[in-house]
């Protein structure tokens, strides 16, 4: 009897290898279109020679090495030309002219950016305390109806918009002795305990409130928004009051920055300046708003001024849960703008390291993971560096704090992916090339230059991330997360559309508003169309 031919069956090693080897290739892929496109436009618009990226070219399959290996941009090459030497150069100080003066001319007449004068009306300055820089009202300063034995001020973080699910709190200021009447022991267990659900005032990258408890005898009691707060503090008499209320209306209040935020009593309440983030991405924006709130707790917004536009461009993947923080100005618009940045770039770690955990619990190709891991190490490096420049030019950098959170399911994380990585990062890897050949200021080019190169792969690894997801997701959740990508591509063009430009961007390298809508279409005809 002839023998039977023994059907080959796979091991699920060998299937885990094959699959890493293909995320491999679609990883490498990806990493030389983004060159690709980086040199093509470079070079249309660089001086020759001036660019540490015009001459990069891509590697061969026959020496492109293990794609683990960084891969190298060599140093611009003179290049070869009929033309002689002094012609060459006449024409390259021509056009870096040029380019340095459509650097420096100024944006569109607009609303004022980085405004640093006090706001106007004669206010004081709000202060906080130094144990809690963040938060002007004291406690002590309420004018509480009915006296409570006992009142504390809490921050909180909630779960999502409007009333939601109280995750975490901070007690930030206290007044008063706890359950000083209370009959028992159940008064300090409720005060220690978290109440269920409050209101959310502000949700930028996670959503923040504030509320009082208070206890009086046996009952303890939490307020919070402001219609429940208005009916706790009744007349709005104090500083307290009214500062309490318009933060709990979603305005963010900072100490010692006469800019922002101040105070003035008037004849019938008070008159606040407040902000707001009013735009999170290329460019983040702040606005200022002057507010009324009349002694019956009445809020009325009377103008409002767009006081800071930082163009920080997406830099990095920034995580869910980034808590947002008060600008700490420093002795520059760059070093403030830098000190910014790299808070982001360790943001970005976070954002990495939690990819990590989340595709091994997926059982990810290893190659994803490895990838995502050697990210984070990059990004760690790059908030070194950036923090390096930005505090020798005067900047303050603030440490990133990240709320913790719980595992996603496959669409969140693709949703991420797709608006953070596909968009978000991808651009800004561009931009980093665009700034390794254009900032005025020399050590911050040749620091970008090698992060550009970091950049490029960790745009690659979110597009080959895309595709390994979209292969896992139904075809309902795949158009949502395609939905996701294209709004994310709108809203990055709509925010260039308005960029203002600043004396300061020049020094940074950050392209103006004809070279970013450039780089924009050029990654839509490259990489973004397959969202369309």
């Amino acid at each position: 009897m002839a023998d039977q031919e023994t059907p080959v069956r796979t091991s699920p090693r060998a299937h885990a290898e094959a699959q890493s080897a293909l995320v491999e290739q679609v990883l490498h892929g990806v990493e030389q279109q983004l060159l690709g496109i980086t040199r093509r436009w470079l070079s249309r618009t660089l001086v020759s020679g001036a660019a540490t990226l015009t001459s990069c070219s891509a590697p061969t399959p026959a020496d492109a090495g293990p794609s683990h290996v960084r891969p190298r941009l060599p140093d611009a090459s003179p290049t070869s030309s009929s033309e002689d030497e002094q012609t060459r150069s006449a024409r390259a100080r021509e056009a870096e002219r040029a380019l340095l003066a459509e650097q420096l001319l100024p944006g569109p007449k607009g609303q004022p950016v980085n405004v640093t004068t006090p706001a106007p009306g004669g206010g004081k300055p709000l202060k906080c305390r130094e144990d809690e820089p963040l938060f002007p009202v004291r406690a002590s300063g309420l004018s509480v109806e009915g006296a409570p034995e006992y009142l504390e001020l809490r921050s909180l973080r909630l779960s999502g918009e409007g009333r939601s699910a109280v995750q975490e709190f901070t007690v930030v200021d206290r007044f008063g002795t706890p359950c000083a009447s209370a009959s028992n022991d159940q008064c300090r267990s409720k005060l220690a305990g978290r109440v269920s659900e409050a209101h959310a005032s502000i949700c930028v990258d996670m959503c923040v409130g504030h509320s009082v408890v208070t206890s009086q005898g046996d009952e303890v009691k939490q307020w919070s928004g402001p219609a429940e707060l208005r009916q706790l503090l009744g007349d709005i008499v104090s500083d307290n009051d009214a500062l309490l209320l318009v933060a709990s209306s979603g305005y963010q209040l900072e100490c010692g920055n006469p800019a922002r935020s101040t105070i003035r009593k008037l004849k019938d309440g008070f008159e606040i300046y407040a902000t707001r983030t009013t735009n999170t991405c290329a460019p983040v924006e702040a606005t200022r708003y002057r507010l009324q709130v009349s002694t019956r707790g009445e809020l009325r917004e009377l103008d409002k001024l767009v006081v800071s536009r930082n163009w920080d461009v997406c830099i990095g993947r920034e995580p869910t849960g980034l808590i947002p923080v008060p600008v700490l100005g420093g002795g520059s618009a760059l070093g403030d703008f830098l000190a910014h940045c790299a808070r982001l770039e360790e943001a970005s770690v976070y954002a990495f390291e939690r990819m990590v955990l989340e595709l091994t619990a997926l059982g990810a190709p290893s190659a994803l993971i490895e990838r995502a891991r050697a990210a984070a190490d990059d990004e760690r490096g790059h908030a070194a560096v950036v923090g390096q420049l930005a505090r020798a030019r005067g900047g303050r950098v603030q440490a990133a704090q990240v709320a913790p959170a719980t595992l996603r399911n496959l669409e969140q994380i693709a949703l991420e992916n797709a608006v953070e990585g596909c968009v978000r990062e991808t651009y800004g890897a561009l931009v980093g090339a665009y700034q390794a050949s254009h900032a005025l200021d020399l050590a911050l080019r040749t620091s970008m230059a090698a992060i550009a190169q970091d950049e490029a792969r960790h745009a690659s690894l979110s597009h080959a991330l895309h595709g390994w997801l979209l292969q896992l997701l139904e075809p309902e959740a795949c158009e949502r997360v395609r939905c996701a990508q294209r709004a994310a591509v709108k809203r990055l063009r709509d925010a260039c559309a308005t960029l203002d430009r600043e004396p300061w961007h020049a020094q940074v390298g950050l392209p103006p508003r004809p070279a970013a809508e450039a780089l924009i279409d050029e990654l839509t005809r490259e990489l973004w169309h397959v969202a369309a």
